[in-house]
């Protein structure tokens, strides 16, 4: 029996002193609770509207739309999340949340606070940091180191700002980065390795920003990639483009809303619509320039190089004097007169080197020499020129002699045109000096002649008045004569007469004592 209380009263004891032990505990953190809620009191009485709560089992502080010009200096350090929506902090500077002690930070919530511009250390000390979201700000830059010590990150958003590059090593060692969000910014270009040992990364969002064009380099070393948005963006659909697109719809990441804007011939089509050898580009010759030059003298075979690059993979003729002598298509050749060979590379160029031999060279071999280039993005050429010093041999293609063929067809039109031009004019001034003349001549002899007879034949069927009135005339003027002439048997009723006018011209002529006078001419008609 003693021994039975003996037990007992020790476990009275225990119990006693848990109790204590649990009362101890429990001051303690509602001494705890107390402080961080009193240090987010301090900042209510200077702001009157910032507010700390727990929230999905986190130390929470909201400091929404109370005009803050920078991150509150206030709040607990073991605040882990922070809501600062609406306010006008402009720039985050050097360790801006380590030196407002809020070390323990698991999650920022900075939107629409009108940010410009972030320090590339701002975010340092931030061991623990999960979740970052700086959307519908004025953010025009990222500095590469600007990530790099959270080692925790996992969600980045920043919609809505102006970022125009990400460069490299943006994200570089961050293990657990899950997702990334650069919706609607000015964003044209990702450097290489922007997303460097990011392992975990499964979601890239990146619509209606300035993108034409990207490398399957950038997003190669992302295993758990599932999702990669990309629409709204003004891709142009060339060679550039046609590596990352094929491997985009091999990984299974396209999204049917990413169509092309460039060229024209593809603008509106979707990259699932378009086959792989259209997204092309014009052929790019190496070498040689144009009009390079090769001496053959002494030499009794020549040999001619030609290295392009394109894609999709081109084709290549040589031509001399108008002639195809080789196609890369045909596959013809005078292997009498003619050596091929080509030598191919499996870059992402597709760059080619055609080398031409040609042996036993003659007067009809120098020239000009074609290398002509083309492929679904378009086409392009150089010539080379072969030569001999020793020959003084002219350089003849058949381009030249074409072109000299229609300057002199030309000239000769003109020539002729000229000559028409020139006779008709001469013919012109003939016949308008002969008629001149002849007029001249009629002045000259009414002025040497004084009475002159002219003769007008008048149909006067019907014109009975007038006959009346010209008999009158008669009677007064012999100088009028009247001749009927009748008409032929078959129109009877018509007749016709002949006036006879005689213009008669008197002059006389009278001296007086003062000088010579002489009467005006009297016409009478």
């Amino acid at each position: 029996m003693p021994t039975k209380q003996r037990n007992f009263s020790i476990k009275l004891s225990l119990i006693y002193k848990l109790s204590i032990l649990l009362f101890i505990i429990f001051v303690k953190c509602n001494s705890e609770q107390s402080d961080w809620l009193q240090s987010c009191g301090k900042l209510s009485k200077l702001s009157g509207n910032c507010t700390c709560t727990w929230k999905d089992g986190k130390k929470t502080s909201y400091c929404k739309s109370i005009s803050l010009k920078e991150v509150p200096t206030y709040l607990s350090s073991e605040v882990q999340v922070i809501d600062l929506f609406n306010n006008s902090i402009n720039h985050l500077k050097k360790d801006n949340f380590l030196d407002v002690n809020l070390p323990n930070l698991h999650k920022i919530f900075m939107k629409n606070c009108q940010i410009h511009s972030i320090h590339e250390n701002a975010f340092r000390g931030l061991a623990v940091l999960i979740e970052l979201d700086l959307s519908n700000n004025l953010i025009n830059k990222l500095e590469a180191g600007i990530f790099s010590d959270l080692e925790k990150f996992r969600i980045l958003i920043l919609n809505n700002n102006a970022i125009k590059v990400l460069p490299q090593y943006i994200f570089s060692d961050l293990p657990y980065l899950f997702r990334v969000e650069i919706k609607n910014n000015n964003l044209k270009v990702i450097e290489p390795y922007a997303f460097k040992n990011v392992s975990s990364l499964a979601s890239i969002y990146l619509d209606n920003n300035n993108l034409s064009v990207l490398s399957k380099d950038t997003f190669i070393n992302l295993p758990k990639l599932i999702d990669l948005s990309l629409s709204s963006n003004p891709w142009n659909c060339s060679c550039e483009l046609k590596e990352f697109k094929d491997f985009v719809i091999q990984q299974k990441l396209y999204t049917s809303s990413t169509k092309c804007a460039e060229p024209k011939t593809l603008q509106g089509l979707r990259w699932d619509e378009i086959k792989s050898d259209s997204f092309a580009c014009k052929p790019f010759i190496l070498y040689p320039q144009k009009n390079f030059n090769v001496d053959a003298s002494g030499s009794n075979d020549v040999l001619l190089k030609c290295r392009v690059k394109g894609t999709p993979k081109v084709d290549l003729n040589w031509i001399h004097n108008n002639r195809i002598i080789y196609s890369s298509v045909w596959k013809t050749l005078d292997s009498q007169k003619y050596q091929i060979r080509n030598s191919d590379t499996s870059d992402s160029y597709n760059s080619i080197t055609n080398e031409i031999k040609i042996f036993n060279m003659s007067q009809s071999d120098y020239g000009e020499y074609i290398c002509r280039v083309n492929n679904s993005g378009g086409e392009t050429e150089t010539n080379i020129f072969i030569t001999s010093t020793y020959t003084n041999t002219p350089i003849y293609n058949g381009n030249n002699v074409t072109s000299s063929m229609n300057s002199i067809a030309f000239i000769s039109i003109v020539i002729i045109i000229t000559v028409i031009i020139l006779v008709i004019v001469f013919f012109v001034i003939c016949v308008y000096w002969r008629v001149r003349r002849k007029s001249k001549s009629k002045i000259s002899s009414f002025r040497k002649h004084p009475v002159l007879h002219s003769s007008v034949i008048v149909d006067m069927q019907g014109k009975t008045d007038l006959l009346d009135e010209t008999a009158q005339l008669t009677k007064h003027n012999s100088n009028i004569e009247i001749v009927k002439q009748d008409a032929s048997p078959e129109k009877s009723r018509s007749s016709k007469y002949f006036f006879k006018i005689v213009r008669t011209v008197k002059s006389d002529a009278h001296e007086t004592e003062n000088g010579t006078n002489r009467k005006k001419r009297k016409q009478i008609y």
